[in-house]
């Protein structure tokens, strides 16, 4: 569980600090308080691949403990490691494939339809635990240029040697796509 305080609400707190009793000050911490809760259980599948990075970084920063690395296949979570540091692994779960009578993706123990299938690229996103926000990284610019290099998965694929880092856009998106034309307009972007 992470908690985020209102950075206006540690002002009041540090201001009426010496004038409210200890009960009003833990009331306003309280009040003030958000919490969020980044819960990345992946689904585990026979089907894997995995993806080291080597460095991740939001607009230049490296990534801190708490923050994730985390991969989806359109709404479904296929990956998430909190990021370690160097070579951080994030395994890639794969939609099963087994090729027998009567059997789908979701008659075994777990469902894993919707998962990766060979060739798919999984989207990765960086969760911040600073901001409990969730960026997504565009991989292609509005104009062609390459933002991130992530290769295709395929089951027992090992990828060494990635990199995440997501860069705020000329719309102000933090992994975003926008671009600037040549008469230095922004377009593009989400």
């Amino acid at each position: 569980m992470l908690i985020n305080v209102n950075p206006f609400c540690i002002i009041m707190y540090k201001y009426h600090k010496m004038a409210l009793s200890y009960l009003s000050n833990l009331a306003l911490l309280i009040v003030c308080s958000q919490f969020a809760f980044a819960d990345y259980t992946v689904v585990q599948s026979s089907e894997q691949a995995l993806y080291y990075f080597e460095s991740a970084s939001l607009d230049g920063e490296e990534l801190e403990t708490g923050d994730w690395l985390v991969a989806k296949n359109g709404a479904i979570l296929v990956g998430a490691e909190q990021w370690s540091g160097e070579n951080t692994e994030v395994v890639i779960m794969g939609e099963e494939q087994f090729d027998l009578d009567g059997w789908t993706c979701n008659s075994g123990p777990v469902n894993t339809c919707g998962m990766m299938l060979p060739g798919e690229i999984p989207q990765f996103y960086i969760y911040d635990a600073s901001t409990s926000f969730e960026s997504i990284a565009h991989y292609t610019s509005a104009d062609g240029t390459v933002l991130q290099s992530i290769p295709a998965y395929y089951g027992l694929d090992v990828h060494v040697g990635l990199s995440l880092n997501l860069i705020s856009d000329c719309n102000g998106d933090l992994g975003g796509a926008a671009s600037i034309d040549y008469c230095d307009a922004c377009y593009g972007g989400q």
